[in-house]
């Protein structure tokens, strides 16, 4: 079974974000958390700030295989980003996305805002009467926001949730 996109992760660092990583985590700490994350070249003269330094190609969260995106502000997490590229049937990703979000709160509470549209509604199929839907979700949890905002159309989700830490600290 695949874990929550958000999990308890190592202690000693900030608040939980994705892949059971935990903001205020070095680069080594990321790769130990998630096996296989490949290291980026640094941008060229940039050694401060905000910079993508670490990815994974191939990662699945509640049945949704994507790539891993690990954001560093001064050689420490900041942010991870889920980019989703799943493919299967329209009901099965339906399904997948509506995974994401029931473990996303089980973890984070409920979110502060959620959209599915179309609506699901009895006798609509799970791509909706134009065969897209989508959904964009919110969720606050310490010091934490994750935006969650994906298409289901034609066979495909796509689209990304993002965990970034929102203020100093951790």
């Amino acid at each position: 079974m695949a874990e929550p996109p958000v999990d308890a992760g190592a202690g000693g660092h900030g608040p939980r974000l994705l892949l059971g990583t935990r903001a205020g985590m070095s680069l080594q700490e990321v790769q130990a958390a998630v096996p296989g994350t490949a290291v980026y070249a640094p941008p060229a003269g940039r050694t401060e700030g905000h910079a993508v330094l670490a990815g994974h190609e191939d990662v699945e969260v509640a049945g949704v295989s994507g790539r891993a995106r690990f954001g560093f502000v001064d050689g420490r997490l900041a942010s991870v980003a889920f980019e989703l590229d799943q493919r299967g049937g329209d009901e099965e990703r339906v399904f997948a996305v509506r995974q994401l979000v029931v473990l996303t709160s089980e973890v984070l509470g409920p979110p502060s805002r959620l959209v599915e549209a179309p609506p699901p509604s009895p006798g609509v199929g799970p791509g909706g009467e134009a065969g897209r839907r989508s959904f964009r979700a919110t969720w606050s949890s310490e010091r934490v926001s994750v935006e969650l905002d994906v298409i289901v159309e034609a066979g495909a989700a796509t689209g990304s949730v993002m965990a970034s830490v929102t203020g100093r600290g951790g």
